[in-house]
C-alpha cells in the first residue's frame, strides 16, 4: 500500500467512525448542525449583509467545528477526552483540539432571540421582531432566526441641556462634534458615543471628577419615525454645581528610586518644581519639562495628562512614569501633580540571529542563510534622553552539501544619534507645510525625534559581484495620529562602489540595461527630501482590518536642479559630477496594501497587494541596480528564488548554464499574494497561498520593445505560483517553512505556453518538484 492511499483510507475510516457520535446522544438530545439567519419584512434595510454579520454574532450556541475542515471534533472529545485514550503527546494534542458536544439547548435558542431583539432596538427598529424554528432531522438539527425589523427611526432634532451654566456653555460651543446629528439613525451606540465624547470634553476643561452617570437616558419624542431629543446633565446630588479643577503645582522626581533616602534638592524651571538628588544627577530638567504639556494656573486637562505619560514614555530613558494627582488639602478647587520617573538603565546590549534557505536547481545547490546581528546603545549620553546606538550585522549563505563553499557575504555597519526633540535642520518640513497649506495642516513642531545616521553596506555575491556603500541621513519619525505615521529623511548622501567578476562581466556584456544600472561609481544626494513613507494601520472592524505603506525616494533633485541653472545662465552642456563619482538622478515609489479577514478564532484570510516605479530623471540613463525593484523569496512570490524572476519575458535561468546566482531587477513592480492561514494544533499553523506577480524595464524611448521591457500585453507576462507552508509560533517569534510550485512563467516553453501544467505536462508529484522553490523563514511575510 502506497502512502497516497494509506492517507486517503485513514481519512475515510475518521470519517465514519466519526458517524458514531450520535450514537452516544440520550434519545432526546441532537446535535447543533447550523444556524441560519432570515431577514424578513417590507422594509428596504440598508447594508443588509452588515445588519446579517452582525445578527449572528449574537448566536448564544454555536455548532462543533471541524478539525482539518473535514473531521468532526465532538469525535475528538469522545474518543480522546471521555473515553481517555492511552496518554501520549500525538493524544493529548488531539484532545486539545476537541470540542464538547454542541446539542441543542432551547434556553440558549430563546436567549439569542432577546438579543437579537434588544440590538435592533438600539439601533432604532422600536417596532423590530424576532422568533426562531427549528429544523430537525434524525441525529442534528438547523436553527433558523427570522428577523423583521421593522421601520428605523431617525434624528429630528437634538437639545443640549445642562444644569450646571458652565457646562452648558462648553456643549453649546462643542455641539458641532456631536455624534447625535439630524438624519443619523436613533441608534444608542452614537449615544454611547456622545456621552464619551461629553465625558472627555468636560474632564479636559477643569472637571477632573465628572462622571457619565450625570449624563440622563436620551429623551425621546417620536413622532412619524422622526425623534426630537433631549440629552441633559444633571448636578451632583445636592449641590448647584459641578467642581472644576486647576493645576496648583507640578513636582518631578526625575531619578525616583524607592529605596532613596537623601533629601532631594527642589529647583524650580519653567514653573516646574524638579526634586534633584546632588549626587545622581540623571537627566538635564530641560529635556523632561519639553515633555511636561501642561503647567500650573492651567485648568486641570486628562488628555494633556495622558500625552504627557506617552512623552515621557517615549523618551526611553524612563523603566516607569508615575503621574499622580491629588486635591489640595487647602483649596479644595486645585489639584497637585506629582511626577515619578523610574530610570531605565543607560546601557543596553542585545544580538540576535535570522536564517533562511534557497534551492538554486540550475546550479544542484542547495544554501542555508544565517544571519546575526548585535547592537549597543547607550539611553542617555549627553543627559538630554539623547540615545546613541552602534549596530553591526553580518550574513552568509553557504552550500548545505558543501560547507566551505560561499555563496554570498553581507555585512552592514552603523551609528545613530537620536535626539528627542524636532529640528528641522534643512528647513523640509517648513518648505513642505508652505507648499501643501491648502490641502494638509502641518503642526509647528511635529512630535518627532531627529535622528542623524551614518553607515555602511558590503554585499559579495562571489560569483558575481561585490560592493561598498556609504550611507548618511537625517531621519524623523512621527505618530500624527493614533493609526497613521511618518518615516521622514531629508539630508542623504550614499557612496556605491561596485565591483565585479570576469564571470559577471559576461553577463553585463551581453545585457546592456542590466550594464547600465550596475557600472560606475555613484553618489546618491538629497538636500530636502531623500525618502518620505506614510504608514496607515486600520480598526479591526467586522473581523476585516486592513493596513497600507506608501513611500517616496528621490536622489538628485537639487543637484540636477543647480545643473540646469547653471547650464542656462552659461549656456552650456555640462554634467554635474564629484570627480570619479556620478551624480544618480532618480525618482522611486511603491504602494504597499494588506488585508486580513478572521473566518473563525483559528483561521484568516490575508492578502497583499503591492506596486512600485522606479525611473531615472536629468542626465542619469538608468537607475542604479540596488535601486531597482526584484521578486521571488520568502517574503515574495514563494515559487521562485529571489531575482530569479523577470524583467517581463526573460527566462534568465536558462541564459548561461550552471550559473550560481540570479540578478533580475527592473523598474516597475506588481505583485500579490492571498494567504488561508489556519491552526493545526498545539503550536502548529499552516497556510495554503497563491502569489502572482513580476517586474519589468521601463522603455526610455518607443524603440525600446520586446522582451524584458514593459509593454501594453504586460498581463500576459505575470507569473503565479502556489503552495503551502507550515508555521511553528514559538512565542517570540514564528518559524516558517513555505514550499512554492510554480505555475504559470511570464515567457512560453517549449510547446508555445506560459502555463506549466498541461495534458503532456501532468500535475504529479515528480514534475511538481521540478518546478518548486523552499523557503525557511521568521515571521509571516506579510
Amino acid at each position: 500500500m502506497n502512502i497516497h492511499k494509506f492517507i486517503i483510507l485513514t481519512g475515510i475510516s475518521l470519517l465514519l467512525s466519526a458517524c458514531n457520535t450520535s450514537k452516544v446522544l440520550k434519545a432526546d438530545e441532537k446535535l447543533l448542525h447550523a444556524n441560519k439567519i432570515q431577514i424578513e419584512g417590507k422594509q428596504t434595510i440598508e447594508n443588509k449583509l452588515t445588519l446579517n454579520q452582525q445578527l449572528v454574532t449574537l448566536i448564544k450556541q454555536k455548532p462543533n467545528r471541524n478539525f482539518f475542515l473535514v473531521f468532526p471534533r465532538e469525535y475528538l472529545y469522545y474518543k480522546y477526552v471521555i473515553k481517555k485514550k492511552k496518554s501520549n503527546w500525538i493524544t493529548n494534542s488531539l484532545a486539545k483540539q476537541s470540542e464538547k458536544p454542541s446539542v441543542l439547548d432551547t434556553t440558549l435558542c430563546r436567549a439569542t432571540q432577546s438579543n437579537i431583539f434588544n440590538y435592533l432596538y438600539n439601533q432604532g427598529f422600536f417596532n423590530a421582531k424576532s422568533y426562531y424554528t427549528i429544523d430537525t432531522n434524525k441525529f442534528k438539527v438547523n436553527v433558523i432566526y427570522k428577523v423583521d425589523p421593522g421601520q428605523r427611526y431617525y434624528i429630528n432634532d437634538v437639545k443640549f441641556v445642562a444644569e450646571d451654566k458652565s457646562i452648558q456653555e462648553l456643549l453649546l460651543k462643542n455641539s458641532d462634534a456631536s455624534f447625535l446629528t439630524p438624519g443619523e439613525p436613533l441608534d444608542n451606540s452614537l449615544f454611547q458615543n456622545e456621552k464619551a465624547r461629553i465625558s472627555d470634553l468636560l474632564f479636559n476643561n477643569g472637571f477632573a471628577e465628572f462622571n457619565p452617570v450625570y449624563i440622563q437616558t436620551l429623551d425621546a419624542d417620536t413622532v412619524h419615525l422622526k425623534a426630537n431629543i433631549v440629552l441633559k446633565i444633571i448636578n451632583p446630588e445636592g449641590k448647584s454645581n459641578h467642581p472644576r479643577y486647576s493645576v496648583n503645582y507640578i513636582s518631578i522626581n526625575p531619578a525616583f528610586t524607592p529605596s532613596d533616602s537623601i533629601p532631594p534638592l527642589n529647583i524650580l524651571y519653567d514653573s516646574l518644581i524638579f526634586q534633584i538628588n546632588p549626587d545622581h544627577r540623571f537627566i538635564r530638567p530641560k529635556a523632561v519639562a519639553a515633555k511636561i504639556l501642561f503647567r500650573p494656573g492651567q485648568l486641570s486637562n486628562k488628555s494633556l495628562v495622558d500625552e504627557t505619560y506617552n512623552q515621557l514614555s517615549k523618551l526611553g530613558t524612563y523603566r516607569f512614569v508615575n503621574i499622580e494627582a491629588k486635591i489640595d488639602s487647602v483649596d479644595r478647587t486645585k489639584i497637585n501633580y506629582n511626577i515619578q520617573l523610574t530610570p531605565n538603565k543607560i546601557w543596553v546590549f542585545d544580538y540576535g540571529s535570522d536564517l533562511n534557505y534557497t534551492s538554486i536547481k540550475t546550479a544542484s545547490k542547495t544554501l542555508f542563510g544565517i544571519s546575526g546581528f548585535a547592537f549597543l546603545k547607550n539611553r542617555n549620553l549627553f543627559k538630554g534622553a539623547e540615545s546613541f546606538t552602534t549596530r553591526f550585522e553580518v550574513g552568509t549563505e553557504l552550500n548545505v552539501f558543501k560547507l566551505n563553499d560561499f555563496n554570498s557575504l553581507n555585512i552592514h555597519y552603523s551609528n545613530e544619534l537620536s535626539f528627542p526633540s524636532f529640528y528641522d535642520l534643512t528647513g523640509s518640513l517648513h518648505l513642505a507645510s508652505w507648499l501643501a497649506r491648502p490641502f494638509i495642516h502641518f503642526k509647528s513642531k511635529p512630535d518627532s525625534r531627529t535622528n542623524i545616521v551614518a553607515g555602511l553596506d558590503y554585499e559579495n555575491l562571489v560569483q558575481l559581484y561585490q560592493y561598498l556603500s556609504f550611507n548618511t541621513n537625517v531621519s524623523y519619525d512621527w505618530q500624527i495620529k493614533r493609526r497613521k505615521r511618518i518615516s521622514l529623511n531629508t539630508i542623504g548622501f550614499s557612496l556605491y562602489l561596485p565591483k565585479t567578476t570576469p564571470y559577471f562581466n559576461e553577463i553585463l556584456d551581453s545585457n546592456k540595461f542590466l550594464k547600465n544600472s550596475f557600472i560606475g561609481r555613484r553618489l546618491f544626494t538629497s538636500f530636502l527630501l531623500d525618502n518620505f513613507t506614510f504608514y496607515y494601520q486600520g480598526k479591526i472592524k467586522n473581523k476585516f482590518q486592513n493596513s497600507f505603506i506608501a513611500s517616496t525616494n528621490i536622489s538628485g533633485f537639487e543637484i540636477n536642479l543647480a545643473n540646469q541653472l547653471y547650464n542656462t545662465l552659461n549656456s552650456r552642456k555640462d554634467t554635474f559630477s564629484f570627480g570619479e563619482y556620478e551624480f544618480s538622478k532618480f525618482y522611486k515609489t511603491e504602494f504597499d496594501y494588506r488585508a486580513y479577514y478572521s473566518l473563525t478564532s483559528k483561521s484568516k484570510l490575508a492578502a497583499r497587494f503591492s506596486i512600485g516605479l522606479v525611473t531615472p530623471f536629468g542626465n542619469s540613463s538608468a537607475v542604479p541596480y540596488i535601486k531597482q525593484f526584484y521578486v521571488g523569496g520568502p517574503q515574495s512570490l514563494r515559487a521562485w528564488n529571489i531575482r530569479e524572476l523577470g524583467p517581463g519575458n526573460l527566462n534568465l535561468s536558462d541564459s548561461l548554464e550552471n550559473r550560481q546566482t540570479y540578478y533580475a531587477a527592473g523598474d516597475f513592480k506588481l505583485e500579490s499574494s492571498v494567504e488561508y492561514r489556519f491552526d493545526v494544533i498545539w503550536r502548529l499553523k499552516a497556510a495554503l497561498f497563491l502569489d502572482v506577480g513580476n517586474i519589468w524595464l521601463l522603455p526610455k524611448t518607443s524603440a525600446q520593445k520586446g522582451d524584458g521591457f514593459l509593454s501594453t500585453n504586460f498581463l500576459d507576462q505575470i507569473a503565479v505560483g502556489t503552495g503551502f507552508g507550515l508555521r511553528f509560533d514559538l512565542s517570540y517569534f514564528l518559524f516558517r517553512v513555505d514550499i512554492g510550485f510554480k505555475l504559470r512563467n511570464p515567457y512560453l516553453n517549449s510547446e508555445n505556453r506560459h502555463w506549466i501544467f498541461s495534458s503532456t505536462y501532468p500535475v504529479s508529484l515528480d514534475n511538481l518538484f521540478e518546478n518548486y522553490a523552499i523557503h525557511i523563514a521568521l515571521d509571516y511575510p506579510f
